[in-house]
């Protein structure tokens, strides 16, 4: 294992969740899948997602499994000194290697940061039996009906209304003109497969229609899985059939106990020429908003995102460019009566208006870029990237061929976790340096590692 020194972070998720906190409680930060096998006994799902879109592409599961297993460290990894619990439902008395390995993944990229900055965690495959401290509530990424019955930071109903792109449409925020498609049909229709037919027909149909260039999305989304371009009448010929598809299965899942939360809307929205850039804030419990981070982002050939990129020289002006909407953002979220870690993707037009195509209530994936600036300032790294990618290597053979990078601090394992048979690593990577070019060359030096996702 390479050693290198211990990673101080400028602040915190729980110094932020001390900011206007007059009561000095905090939460326990609480990773469980929203969906997984072992949530069937809560059934019919409350909360449904659609990152699992079905395409005409193979996907392995071996790859969803990792992306997901990964998640406790990418957004934990700014934690500092506070409970953390990871859910694993997959470990069973037949397989508990996988818990053990795990909790070696989990440690080992924790074991990094300063002592005093790095969450107490511990892991639990019962969902009945989440070890939690008296009057500390779990805030989670996503609510999951896996533990809807524990105590929540934040009303999980709300917090998955404020998720969905139907609210963000609907709730009077700068965003690009949006129409909102609901379904008509009611629970006790869902088995009659004319009636389906015809509610999937009556959807769709306002695909044919809305003017291009424009973009579909399905209501509850990850790392832009289930958002669609549509420009041409080819694309609109293969988005209308893939979403007649996948409405199919969508709307099964409505049920009296959910359809008030609108899961199987969709939402139609012009495009907004420009690149999306990601502004981290952080809404505190009286309402104020704190800057983050404002990042470049990455998206693969398949539109998901898979990384991001920060000019710490650059902030300061960020800052006061957003300043008007973070504040406008943290009052119409405190209104909802939230409070936490928020992610925005934001467009700005020709003439200087913001649109905020995207707003996820959660740590999001360049989030702990900010709490970064001084550890790569300090070596006099003034650029910094994240990246996620799948490698054939396991960990330990990743630190030795980067053990200079990591020593001297301009590569930090900020996630890494492996499959069953360790032939497939999956890793969260921060990279900085000097300019764009240095920092160019060790992601260069990283991607002679990648294998490509299937």
């Amino acid at each position: 294992m390479c050693t290198s020194a211990p990673i101080k972070l400028d602040y915190t998720l729980r110094d932020l969740y001390d900011i206007d906190n007059e009561d000095e409680s905090y939460p326990t930060l609480a990773f469980c899948p929203v969906e997984a096998k072992d949530c069937a006994a809560f059934s019919p799902k409350k909360f449904i997602y659609h990152y699992g879109l079905r395409t005409a592409e193979t996907v392995d599961n071996s790859w969803l499994a990792l992306a997901l297993k990964i998640l406790p460290q990418r957004h934990g990894f700014m934690a500092g000194k506070m409970p953390m619990v990871v859910l694993d439902l997959e470990v069973t008395q037949i397989e508990p290697d996988i818990g053990f390995m795990n909790k070696v993944d989990i440690s080992l990229t924790f074991s990094r940061l300063r002592h005093d900055q790095r969450p107490t965690v511990s892991f639990t495959t019962d969902p009945s039996q989440v070890p939690l401290k008296p009057g500390s509530p779990v805030a989670i990424a996503m609510p999951s009906d896996c533990v809807s019955h524990l105590p929540h930071l934040i009303d999980p109903v709300i917090h998955y209304e404020i998720l969905s792109k139907r609210w963000l449409a609907l709730a009077g925020l700068p965003t690009p003109p949006s129409a909102v498609i609901d379904p008509l049909l009611q629970p006790d229709c869902i088995h009659n497969s004319t009636r389906l037919e015809s509610e999937i027909a009556h959807m769709t149909a306002s695909l044919d229609t809305y003017a291009a260039s424009f973009v579909a999305k399905l209501p509850q989304t990850v790392s832009g899985k289930g958002v669609f371009f549509v420009s041409s009448e080819d694309d609109r010929a293969h988005v209308k059939g893939l979403l007649g598809v996948q409405l199919q299965e969508m709307l099964a899942e409505i049920h009296s106990a959910n359809l008030h939360l609108y899961p199987c809307s969709l939402v139609l929205q012009d495009y907004i020429p420009g690149a999306a850039v990601g502004l981290s804030i952080f809404v505190t419990r009286k309402g104020r908003g704190i800057f983050i981070a404002c990042c470049e982002q990455q998206f693969n050939k398949r539109g998901h995102w898979v990384g991001g990129s920060i000019s710490y020289q650059g902030q300061a002006a960020l800052q006061q460019k957003f300043d008007g909407l973070t504040e406008e953002v943290a009052r119409c979220l405190h209104r909802k009566g939230y409070y936490g870690p928020v992610g925005l993707d934001v467009i700005t037009n020709a003439s200087g208006e913001h649109f905020i195509v995207d707003l996820n209530a959660r740590v999001m994936g360049t989030y702990h870029l900010g709490p970064l600036t001084n550890h790569f300032a300090q070596r006099g790294l003034s650029k910094a990237a994240v990246v996620l990618e799948y490698f054939t290597c396991p960990r330990a053979a990743f630190e030795e061929a980067f053990a200079d990078e990591i020593r001297d601090g301009s590569l930090i394992i900020t996630g890494w976790t492996h499959g069953e048979s360790m032939r497939l690593s999956h890793g969260f990577l921060t990279v900085g340096g000097s300019d764009s070019s240095e920092m160019e060359k060790i992601l260069e030096k990283v991607k002679a590692h990648v294998i490509q996702e299937q």
